[in-house]
């Protein structure tokens, strides 16, 4: 502990850094081409004099605005943008504005930017943890929680989260340090700029402000006066709107639109706040909910953190609980400021409706150093049962190095880490939602080894993680399935990404899904034994395509198409065939177009039978186009297990108002396909 302060700093700084920039390109979030746009939007209107329109969300990120407007604005310097002037920034911008995806570049910047500012902060955090408790458990917190997988991962993402996090922390420490130490305001002014800049980044960090009304209470009481000294109603009230104004201050400076419209811009983050804690549509506990409840948070800490950190928060709570205890553990008034922090900030969010497992981060750098507290109290009380020297200084630093390890397995996908104890993210998806863009980068690779640049159009769920790494056409997978240009993706796309949080809430509809994941999927991402991305073949199909599959015997249907090919694959339980028919379209189709398809054996007249609407009603006939392939799947229920042996497969194309009563006489034999043991085979 008697290491030289700059060196401790420097390494501190040096390690986080590192964390942050490694493989800084990946993953994209989910939230962070919004955010990038949002930012290019703030240095548009910025440079156009339109403060007003500097607005972006109602969170409202605008720290992250300039931080990542910045890197962008780098970018443009630095990078010649296609079509675009070198040096003029505006066109720049503009050109940014105009693509369809976001420029990696852009990002990386935009992340080295945000790294170098989040790991100052991580030493400015630790030298105030270090003042208000001491090197030790200082050191040990800070170790614990640069290496926490869930902190660390949105500590690299350019969303609100991080700066949030940080900002509320040196905030909350600052604060602390001058109700207790009662010298001049300096540090309560500090504190009001960083609670300024956690309310501009985020304004939900104002769920604190419960707690500290209870801080202030207990002090005037006098139940924490062995640490903190009374002050009088009038000081502490004086004080307070001190700390408020410049937090007010410091949102204003920093915020333009509130240069010029204050009073419409506070008007719209409370509307539009209020309209996204309604907000639904959740996956927990195995089901879907509009409302997780009460149990949504308590379940994410314990699936969420480390069994390291869960473990040292678990003593030190209990350390404070019981008397005899507390009295042996460091600092105890100060973590019970920090635990009410914590608890003020969860009950708050608890109350919405609108409850996400990242919205729970404000509260780790208190319980990082709460659990730091707990170990250091649990080794010392070892150490002097045992008669042992120094157990407590080696011991920290191996909970550092398990943490380490913890964490490693992860890189670069930090998200991807649940409590392992509890049965990590294999469990964690029967109950949470899981999954923010990990692993697309992945899939796109896969796309761009697969198949030449430009040959197929991707429809993608999350495709703004998506496009930035492929080569290829890429739409977007829309969760809204109300009008046919929210379903256009189903008419060009040759392949398509499903992601896991989409299987979870059965998006864009349970119809959809089941219909396209009847066949075996392409490629699967499988990320610590959960299969986050899943690849399948598409509606759309193309020429090369048939030259994978059995081409039909007997192509005419009429004249609107022809069947030029189709596969057939077993279900792994030998229940089900799923058959896949390739049909062309001639002409307009009827709206409801009937497909009828029957096994048949050499002995036996039907193995199992199916008759469905063409491609189950998922595209609509009436925007199918002529000359188009497209993939027609069908899911035949088998009468029992097929022996091994050749079969027929029989297939008809009927409009509704004309199906047969006897389809047999005018179904078709279009090919064969053989079962044998436990595959079949065209």
């Amino acid at each position: 502990m008697a290491a030289n302060p700059a060196i401790l700093y420097t390494c501190i700084f040096g390690v986080s850094l590192i964390l942050r920039l490694l493989a800084p390109q990946v993953p994209i979030n989910i939230d962070e081409s919004d955010w990038m746009r949002f930012s290019l939007h703030f240095v548009k209107n910025l440079l156009q004099f339109d403060l007003a329109k500097t607005y972006q969300w109602h969170h409202p990120g605008v720290t992250n605005m300039w931080i990542n407007g910045m890197g962008q604005s780098l970018y443009c310097l630095f990078h010649n943008t296609p079509g675009v002037l070198q040096g003029s920034l505006k066109s720049c911008i503009r050109s940014l504005l105009d693509q369809r995806e976001m420029a990696l570049g852009a990002l990386v910047i935009a992340r080295i930017l945000q790294a170098l500012l989040t790991s100052a902060c991580i030493v400015y955090l630790f030298s105030l943890a270090k003042r208000l408790f001491g090197t030790a458990i200082a050191l040990l917190g800070i170790g614990l929680l640069t290496f926490e997988p869930f902190f660390l991962a949105y500590q690299r993402l350019v969303v609100t989260d991080a700066l949030q996090v940080d900002f509320l922390a040196i905030a909350t420490l600052l604060l602390l340090l001058y109700l207790r130490e009662d010298r001049e305001r300096t540090l309560l002014i500090q504190s009001g700029v960083g609670l300024g800049l956690a309310v501009a980044t985020k304004t939900p960090t104002l769920t604190i402000l419960p707690a500290i009304a209870v801080w202030l209470a207990l002090i005037e009481l006098g139940v924490w006066r062995s640490r903190f000294p009374k002050r009088g109603i009038l000081r502490q009230a004086t004080d307070m709107a001190i700390w408020g104004a410049t937090g007010l201050a410091t949102f204003i400076v920093i915020f333009p639109a509130m240069w010029v419209q204050p009073v419409q811009t506070v008007g719209r983050l409370v509307t539009e706040l209020r309209a996204e804690t309604e907000r639904g549509f959740f996956f927990f506990m195995g089901a879907l909910t509009d409302s997780p409840g009460a149990l949504f948070y308590p379940l994410v800490l314990l699936y969420r953190l480390s069994p390291v950190l869960l473990l040292g928060i678990l003593f030190g709570l209990m350390a404070l609980l019981v008397p005899r205890w507390r009295r042996s553990l460091s600092h105890p008034v100060e973590l019970t400021a920090l635990v009410l922090m914590s608890a003020s900030v969860l009950l708050v969010l608890s109350g919405s409706d609108n409850k996400i497992d990242r919205y729970i981060l404000p509260t780790l750098p208190a319980l990082a150093f709460l659990s730091a507290a707990g170990w250091y109290w649990l080794l010392d009380g070892l150490s002097h049962f045992l008669s042992l020297k120094q157990v407590a200084t080696k011991a920290a630093g191996l909970l550092v190095l398990i943490q380490v390890a913890i964490a490693v397995p992860h890189y670069p996908y930090y998200l991807t880490f649940f409590n392992p104890v509890l049965g990590g993210a294999v469990s964690a998806q029967r109950l949470m939602m899981i999954g923010n863009g990990e692993g697309l980068d992945q899939a796109a690779h896969w796309f761009d080894q697969t198949f030449q640049p430009g040959t197929i159009t991707i429809g993608s769920w999350y495709s703004a993680s998506f496009k930035p790494y492929s080569q290829q056409k890429t739409v977007e997978i829309d969760r809204k399935m109300s009008s046919e240009r929210e379903r256009r993706w189903l008419y060009k796309a040759n392949y398509l990404v499903f992601y896991i949080n989409q299987r979870q809430r059965q998006l864009p509809s349970p119809e959809i899904l089941s219909y396209f994941t009847a066949q075996p999927p392409l490629h699967t991402i499988s990320l610590h034994g959960v299969d986050y991305v899943q690849i399948y073949p598409g509606a759309i199909a193309r020429s090369k395509d048939l030259a994978t599959v059995q081409p039909a015997t007997n192509q005419a249907f009429g004249d609107a198409v022809r069947l030029r090919g189709y596969d057939v694959v077993r279900s792994s339980d030998a229940t089900h065939l799923t058959v896949t028919l390739y049909w062309k379209i001639l002409r307009s189709l009827p709206s409801d177009p009937i497909v009828a398809v029957n096994i048949k054996g050499r002995d036996r007249p039907s193995w199992g039978q199916t008759t469905s609407p063409f491609t189950q009603s998922i595209l609509s006939t009436k925007f199918i186009k002529r000359g188009m392939l497209i993939r027609d799947i069908h899911s035949i229920p088998l009468s029992a297990p097929l022996p091994d042996g050749t079969y027929t497969l029989d297939v008809g194309w009927f409009s509704n108002a004309s199906i047969p009563s006897d389809l047999s006489n005018d179904m078709k034999s279009v090919g064969e396909f053989t079962a044998i043991a436990e595959n079949l085979s065209n």
